[in-house]
């Protein structure tokens, strides 16, 4: 009885945070909600010799921004970050801080493979069985010194697995956005057309989790496959922000709704009156509009 109370009151509140149509769509429909970040940019127009994903705003690289603000999401299952051949050091960097791993290995399995690892999270366990049990090991015989630095070490590797279960890599060709999106719809056509991908620019450092969400329910409600976020000219006036072009009073913003099939797609137009959705960080004077907002802030 207690079991089914506590079920109950689960449920309860994953209706509050996800709604009924999210918790409707996992549980008759087979589709998964991905966040794609687009991590390939060369970052030309910001005149650095680092690469864009890893361009310094107040001393963290413009990626990091962007996990961070995502990675709290309620309604998003994965998040894959696409990296290209024009950003070779934003890869290396995800592997070396987030261990992050490559997306391709979890559906090219081996059948036997499968049955070894039911989902990501059980082979990420195992590649760290053996290094905690080592650890463990050497717990018992090192003193109390060293086993505060073995729980720290401990802690980090359980950190490291936790942003391993929702986040992998996905290589791209870098022949540029159009070209990359393209080939994203076309790897994941193949696993299902019903899945809904929300791609977001690795440049927009505001935009949070929470805004996510409230993107994601909206476009839930809709009944066109696509979604494209627009910010009113206002709001860059308003912020002194450039653009670079705008259409009957709106500038496309960075993030972008669509599902799993590598076809035109109908949308519907989401008008988001919200700065964050505006900072697009592509150019040094972007950058430092943005070390300005955060100071006001």
């Amino acid at each position: 009885m207690k079991a089914i109370l506590n079920f109950l009151i689960a449920l309860f509140f994953y209706f509050i945070v996800c709604g009924l149509e999210l918790f409707l769509l996992r549980i008759f429909v087979d589709i998964m909600i991905f966040a794609i970040i687009m991590a390939g940019g060369k970052g030309e127009r910001l005149k650095s010799d680092l690469e864009k994903p890893l361009f310094p705003l107040n001393n963290k690289p413009l990626i990091d921004y962007v996990i961070e603000n995502i990675k709290t999401s309620n309604l998003i299952e994965e998040i894959i970050i696409a990296v290209s051949p024009n950003a070779p050091n934003t890869k290396k960097y995800l592997i070396d801080t987030y261990a992050l791993l490559n997306y391709e290995h979890f559906i090219k399995k081996s059948p036997a493979d499968n049955q070894n690892f039911k989902d990501k999270s059980d082979f990420v366990s195992s590649q760290g069985c053996c290094q905690n049990n080592s650890i463990e090991d050497k717990s018992e015989i090192q003193n109390n010194s060293i086993e505060d630095k073995i729980e720290i070490q401990n802690n980090s590797i359980e950190d490291k697995i936790e942003i391993q279960n929702k986040f992998s890599y996905l290589d791209t060709l870098g022949n540029g956005y159009v070209e990359d999106l393209s080939d994203i719809l076309s790897f994941f056509e193949k696993k299902s057309k019903e899945d809904i991908l929300i791609f977001i620019n690795a440049d927009l450092p505001l935009i949070s989790s929470e805004m996510v969400d409230d993107v994601i329910r909206f476009y839930l409600k809709q009944d066109k496959p696509a979604l494209s976020t627009v910010v009113p000219v206002e709001i860059f006036e308003d912020y002194n922000i450039d653009y670079e072009y705008e259409f009957e009073g709106n500038v496309p913003s960075g993030l972008n709704i669509l599902r799993s099939e590598n076809v035109i797609q109908d949308e519907v137009i989401l008008k988001v009156p919200k700065v964050e959705f505006a900072f697009n960080i592509n150019t040094v004077e972007a950058a430092l509009e943005f070390n300005s907002f955060l100071k006001k802030e």
